[in-house]
């Protein structure tokens, strides 16, 4: 099975190798492309948008979590971008002596510095970049225990279910 896998492989790569040196016919017009020709280099602009596929996925398999986070950014210039990043979460945390639901949306936007000297044709970023954040948001108390070190009955769980709602926060990051 070993020298029929290998075999198969040797025969693909050397198909793609044969292919690969096939000369390609140049028109009489066209000026050939030696290794001092100077090829223009196109810069592509414009809006890119995506969707956070972890907070994505991780709502179907945690049944105390749900998300969604959008993204995006705009190129200014060649190295420098505007990101904007939104969402909605709602998770629920259940420790030993408290249980408690947080429910809010967020916004952060700030810019990106792309470090990265791409060749011809490529489009890749190592970047570096900063966000303000705001998020309003809202939690609600579920339940609680008070912790009784040596307690010989155990604490009676208490549950209010009281909600603090109208809350907001704000913050900066670092993004590399």
């Amino acid at each position: 099975m070993k020298s029929i896998l290998s075999f198969t492989f040797s025969l693909l790569w050397g198909g793609v190798m044969a292919w690969g040196q096939t000369a390609t016919p140049v028109a009489k017009d066209s000026t050939p492309v030696t290794k001092d020709t100077v090829v223009p280099k196109k810069d592509k602009y414009g809006l890119r948008v995506g969707v956070d596929l972890f907070k994505l996925s991780r709502s179907f398999y945690d049944s105390n979590y749900r998300g969604l986070e959008l993204t995006g950014d705009f190129r200014l210039t060649r190295k420098h971008y505007l990101a904007v990043e939104l969402g909605n979460e709602k998770k629920t945390v259940q420790e030993d002596h408290f249980n408690f639901t947080t429910n809010g949306s967020f916004i952060r936007v700030g810019f990106d510095y792309n470090s990265y000297e791409n060749w011809t044709g490529m489009n890749n970023q190592v970047y570096t970049g900063l966000r303000y954040g705001f998020s309003t948001f809202s939690q609600t108390l579920n339940s609680y225990s008070i912790y009784y070190p040596n307690s010989t009955f155990p604490s009676p769980l208490i549950t209010p279910n009281t909600e603090f709602s109208g809350l907001t926060a704000h913050w900066a990051e670092v993004v590399a």
